[in-house]
């Protein structure tokens, strides 16, 4: 039997590609971390700022420069920056008394009085309050109150309604009225 014995030939490419093998297989794995790109494989520009890590990004920013001096002071608006003064929120209010008179009104209260009902008063304005809101209050400390408009039958007139504590009409205590169209 025959031995058979490399040639020198065959040795030197077996070395050759050894180490060719070895070489590239080293630098796949410890020089470039797995899934990751180098720069000979990125194209300059190509890159955005979602393909980055927050590391990356991070880095990018500067730190924060000093504060610059306040600017001059800008002129006065007109009137002093405030607006024209707008009208009341209503004109149609009044303060009656217990018995049914005028104390004192935002104007346009042509007359108040008591109704024969206990507790009822009326008041009437000079102009239509059919589709406003009507709001009242006691100036007592007891008692509970109601208003309404008296439409159809007086289009410019307010019905009031005071209670007692035990919800029996009474006329105890002043009361206020405002009417918002």
């Amino acid at each position: 039997m025959r031995k058979l014995r490399p040639t020198p030939a065959g040795v030197i490419a077996s070395v050759a590609l050894a180490i060719s093998l070895g070489g590239n297989a080293f630098a796949a794995t410890m020089l470039i971390p797995r899934n990751s790109v180098g720069s000979p494989q990125v194209i300059n520009g190509s890159l955005q700022k979602g393909d980055l890590s927050g590391k990356a990004i991070a880095a990018l920013h500067g730190a924060t420069g000093a504060r610059g001096p306040q600017g001059a002071q800008g002129p006065t608006g007109p009137q002093g920056m405030q607006g024209v003064p707008g009208p009341p929120a209503t004109a149609l209010w009044a303060w009656v008394d217990i018995d049914g008179n005028l104390l004192s009104s935002g104007g346009h209260v042509t007359s108040t009085a008591k109704t024969g009902t206990p507790g009822g008063y009326e008041v009437i304005f000079d102009r239509d309050v059919s589709n406003c809101a009507i709001i009242s209050g006691l100036d007592g400390l007891h008692g509970q109150i109601y208003a309404s408009r008296r439409f159809p039958s007086v289009s410019n007139g307010a019905f009031v309604f005071e209670q007692d504590s035990t919800g029996t009409g009474t006329w105890g205590s002043n009361f206020y009225l405002a009417v918002f169209c």
